[in-house]
């Protein structure tokens, strides 16, 4: 029976240590860098009414969005029937 030293995990951890270290050297752009649009925050006041049959539509959807989500739908749909 041959008898061998057995490998290093030390060599392993410096390789790929190494690169590790190139990929984050390399860098890159933060994720907040590469959004397409830029974000306006408003504030938005919304009547009672309003809000409460927006929530309602919202509790029967299958697919749960945020609210946000759901305003800015009905903003893009709006637009998009006002240039048909």
């Amino acid at each position: 029976m041959v008898i061998v030293k057995k490998p290093s995990l030390y060599k392993k951890n410096v390789e790929s240590n190494i690169k590790i270290n190139a990929i984050i050297s390399k860098g890159g752009t933060a994720a907040s860098e590469c959004q397409e649009h830029e974000i306006k925050k408003t504030e938005l006041r919304i009547p009672l009414k309003i809000y409460n049959e927006i929530e309602s539509s919202m509790s029967k959807e299958i697919i749960k969005k945020s609210r946000n989500t759901w305003i800015l739908e009905a903003i893009y749909a709006k637009l998009n029937s006002q240039q048909d």
